[in-house]
């Protein structure tokens, strides 16, 4: 059921993150926004993803310690994008 599919979007452009937002929420998903990793870990401690979608490129933290601070939470699957 998507209205309970949870969707994590990080990138820090807010504009890209609106749009997606935008799409997956008439889709009848779940979203969530952070423009950082400060701010996406905050969202972690608040609720379960089924799925985080992020940018690549991250002005807090290299992605593939995004990827493993995340993976110390739980094994949330990923898609990174450019």
């Amino acid at each position: 059921m998507k209205a309970d599919t949870f969707i994590l979007l990080v990138d820090t452009q807010a504009q890209v993150l609106d749009s997606l937002a935008g799409i997956f929420t008439e889709e009848g998903y779940q979203v969530s926004k952070a423009l950082n990793w400060s701010s996406a870990s905050a969202c972690l401690r608040g609720r379960k993803y089924n799925i985080i979608i992020s940018d690549v490129k991250l002005p807090d933290i290299g992605w593939q310690e995004f990827i493993e601070k995340v993976r110390e939470a739980d094994k949330y699957p990923f898609i990174i994008m450019t």
